[in-house]
């Protein structure tokens, strides 16, 4: 599948991203320079990845919903160390109050800060919320968060532990994605 990316310089935590003046994701070079941690991808480019990636663990009426048209997709070590920095965890779970969905919520609110306190980056990153079943939790539906790593990998988050986990540990029943 190819990729419509922009080259990214620098990285979220510590140095700021350098700005990308005046450029659009349609005139975009379509090659990531070396070393670049991370990269930029249309919602439409997204939209076919998780899709694909997700096959078979999508409900049939499951909804992908893109909050805009492009996404500043991290390294996965740009994710780990803004989770590292995440005070979500550090909540206590209370049922109905601030249970998983709420987690979810506020990471993907850290998530949201931290791209604008980064001033020069252009796009969001590409962290969002997803509601589904997962091997750390098989017995019912958990609401999550989701990530789309520089290197094209489809990564879920759970919010009360800042855990990492690979696609494959979805069971499936994923009925909604937002970002």
């Amino acid at each position: 599948m190819s990729s419509p990316y922009i080259s990214a310089r620098g990285r979220l935590s510590g140095t700021r991203i350098a700005a990308r003046a005046a450029i659009s994701v349609d005139e975009a070079a379509l090659v990531v320079r070396p070393g670049s941690p991370g990269r930029i991808a249309t919602s439409q480019w997204l939209d076919r990845l998780i899709r694909t990636t997700l096959a078979g663990r999508l409900t049939e009426a499951a909804l992908l919903r893109f909050g805009a048209d492009s996404y500043y997709l991290p390294s996965r070590r740009e994710l780990a160390l803004i989770l590292r920095e995440s005070q979500a965890d550090r909540k206590a779970h209370m049922l109905e109050r601030y249970d998983c969905d709420d987690f979810a919520y506020a990471i993907k609110g850290e998530m949201t800060a931290h791209a604008y306190d980064t001033g020069e980056l252009r796009y969001g990153l590409c962290v969002g919320l997803a509601w589904g079943r997962f091997d750390w939790r098989p017995t019912e539906a958990h609401a999550v968060n989701w990530a789309i790593t520089s290197d094209e990998a489809v990564w879920f988050i759970e919010p009360q532990t800042d855990d990492i986990y690979p696609f494959e540990r979805c069971l499936g029943g994923i009925r909604l994605l937002l970002v």
